[in-house]
């Protein structure tokens, strides 16, 4: 079959292919955050209260370059650099806060779903659409 794609399909299929394996490890990546939090949880390294969760947003760089995990709530969220990028410049060009959250509602929802899962972000008017606005902001430049 191979014989019979052109160039630029074997080209397209490449792509294709770096985009599933890039999926396969954001999957992998994040199955063992909550495998970690749930060994976490059982092993009583976490209060059971109410008042121990952990609410907010926050963005860490991870210690391979160009690799970040995104904390909504208790939730760890790996994205890329060019991800970063992109929200980034969503945020960084919307009039006001209320903008900015509902096109970073928009793109996860098209780009990202599994941040909206699970971040528990269930529409544009989640509280924590903003927190992510704001943290873009605060810890990243334009340039």
């Amino acid at each position: 079959m191979l014989e019979r794609i052109s160039p630029e399909g074997l080209v397209f299929l490449k792509e294709q292919a770096l985009v599933l394996i890039y999926n396969q490890e954001v999957e992998l990546h994040n199955a063992a955050a909550r495998e970690q939090q749930k060994r976490k949880t059982l092993s009583g390294e976490r209060k059971k209260s109410p008042e121990s969760k952990q609410r907010g947003v926050s963005i860490e760089q991870l210690e391979k370059p160009g690799y970040f995990n995104i904390r909504i709530d208790n939730a760890k969220l790996f994205m890329d650099r060019h991800e970063i990028k992109a929200i980034y410049k969503i945020a960084s060009e919307a009039e006001s806060p209320a903008q900015g959250a509902a096109r970073l509602y928009r793109w996860f929802q098209k780009e990202r779903s599994d941040v909206l899962t699970e971040g528990a972000i269930e529409s544009e008017k989640s509280p924590l659409l903003p927190l992510i606005y704001q943290e873009l902001l605060d810890t990243f430049t334009s340039s």
